[in-house]
């Protein structure tokens, strides 16, 4: 069963294009393609946690750490989230 899950996300992970980005005048922006400095999990890891979420029939799942800070601060402080939205969105308006 986790060898099939691993086979699944190696083929999806082939099949989902790479995302491309562009500018104003339709040039490619490069972006990184290197992420030494974010934590990765391997296949494997991803096919156990799945496996564990269908098991427990979990209809809402959170990966990782940022995540989990990022449901809390928006459950529980949702007013902090509307502020950095608005601070930020008001930086990119032009009048």
């Amino acid at each position: 069963m986790e060898f099939m899950l691993v086979l699944l996300t190696l083929a999806l992970r082939r099949m989902i294009p790479i995302n491309k980005f562009y500018d104003t005048s339709g040039r490619i922006i490069p972006q990184p393609n290197n992420r030494a400095n974010f934590k990765k999990q391997s296949p494997s890891q991803v096919a156990l946690q799945m496996i564990k979420i269908v098991e427990k029939r979990k209809f809402k799942t959170i990966f990782t750490p940022l995540g989990k800070l990022n449901g809390l601060i928006t459950r529980f402080i949702p007013f902090i989230i509307r502020s950095a939205l608005i601070r930020n969105f008001r930086g990119t308006v032009k009048h």
